[in-house]
């Protein structure tokens, strides 16, 4: 279910590894309806508002889908398991 950006819900992220272990580990790139429960690798950013929604080294969560999809976003970078 895509929300209105300017409903979004204060979305508390839990960071699962180090972000620098995150961006130069092994990543893929997978859809976003894949990526619940995986670890962002790289942040996806939408323009606008250019702020993104999950950081490397984050649990990627349901609410953050629904935002990757506000925002049109297909595809996401993780960690690779």
């Amino acid at each position: 279910e895509k929300i209105e950006p300017s409903q979004m819900p204060q979305i508390l992220p839990k960071q699962k590894m180090r972000i620098r272990e995150a961006i130069f580990g092994r990543w893929e790139e997978i859809s976003c309806e894949e990526a619940v429960g995986r670890i962002c690798a790289s942040p996806c950013v939408s323009c606008p508002p250019a702020i993104p929604i999950a950081i490397s080294g984050e649990a990627i969560t349901k609410e953050m889908i629904q935002a990757f999809q506000s925002f049109q976003l297909e595809k996401v970078s993780v960690v690779k398991e």
